[in-house]
This record gives C-alpha cells, structure tokens and sequence, in this order.
C-alpha cells in the first residue's frame, strides 16, 4: 500500500477520452486542461480582473502560485488556523482585490465561513475561483459567488494528465495541445506501474 505520490497508468476506454466524466458536469461549462496549473493559466490568459492582484491561502501548493507570478501578479496570502479553516480576520486586511482564491483542504467544507467574505468581494467585482481539487467527490453545497472552478483530476486516477477549469458561463476552450507532455507522462507512470506489479509479485 503507498499513500501520496501517483497512481501508475490505468487502461483508458478510447470512446471516453475526449468525453467531459459525468462527475464534472454540476460545474456546467467545463474544459479540460494537462493539469490543474495548467487550468489556471489558461483561465488567467483570458480573464482581466479590475486589478493584478492576488489573494491566495497560505497553505497552498507551489503549483497553484506560479501560473499567477508568471502572468505579473502581485501576490499576497491569507491565513488559515491549524483546523485548515481561513482568517476571515486575516481576509479583510486586503482591500482592492482582483483575484481571490480559495478551497476546502482533504475533503472537507474548511472555507465554508467565507460566504460573507465571498459575497462582499463579488459585489467588489473581484473574481472568485474555488480549487476542488481535495473536494472534487465532496457532496456539498458550492457558494453561489464563485465565478470559476480549478481542479486536478490525476490526483485522483491513474491517468498521465488531467485538470479542468469550469465555469457557469460560456469560457474560451482553445486549448494548445501538449503530446510531448502526455507521452512523456504515460511512458513513466506505465512503468511506475510494471515497477510496483512486479514488486507486488515478490
């Protein structure tokens, strides 16, 4: 048994490769990206929030902060207490926001005191994403303010690569294709596979 890193490679059913899975469809318009970082560039390419700012939780993957450095965002960072749950006190020392961001860590609704928050940045015509990625099968209700959607689905399954962004409005799907990207990233989780089969064997 292994606990983090990747799944190696599963079999994929070719009628479904192009296909959005059923279990994004309640984000409405999606499209799928080579990563969840790379669903945030695509959506940070064609957005343009009042101001280049952004407010992002201090508990974050690096991932997750580098589409907005390498776009010329100015980025500042908000608390969260040891239960993973955001300093709304925190929140409201930044004024003027472009960008907020935020999530519910492993599973669980932890953002769920930001909706005062959430709604008093979306009067502000700040743009509001929430990163599913640990709650992407957590059954609860989403806030009613978050314009985007970002997540990784390769955190999930054994697939070479996998994110989505989504939107209730229509958003551009022009994507550039990255096969060098894919094929590198399936040779290595294909034999990641054949390496832990083999191991099991022992």
């Amino acid at each position: 048994m292994e606990i983090g890193s990747e799944f190696w490679l599963e079999s994929v059913d070719e009628n479904s490769k192009r296909k959005t899975p059923d279990f994004l469809k309640e984000y409405k318009n999606v499209i799928l990206t080579s990563s969840g970082r790379g669903a945030i560039t695509h959506l940070l390419q064609q957005m343009q929030p009042k101001r280049k700012s952004a407010l992002l939780p201090a508990y974050i993957c690096e991932s997750v902060i580098i589409p907005f450095i390498e776009m010329g965002y100015e980025c500042n960072y908000y608390e969260v207490d040891e239960n993973l749950i955001p300093s709304i006190e925190s929140i409201r020392e930044y004024e003027d926001v472009g960008v907020f961001l935020h999530l519910g860590y492993y599973g669980f609704p932890t953002n769920s005191n930001l909706e005062d928050v959430l709604k008093s940045f979306y009067e502000n015509s700040t743009i509001i994403i929430e990163d599913v990625t640990h709650t992407l099968f957590s059954k609860y209700k989403r806030s009613k303010f978050n314009h985007f959607y970002v997540g990784s689905i390769r955190k999930w399954f054994g697939i070479p690569s996998g994110g989505f962004l989504a939107s209730k409005d229509i958003i551009d799907s022009k994507l550039e294709e990255k096969p060098f990207f894919l094929r590198k990233d399936s040779k290595l989780l294909l034999i990641r596979r054949i390496i832990l089969k083999l191991g099991m064997l022992n």
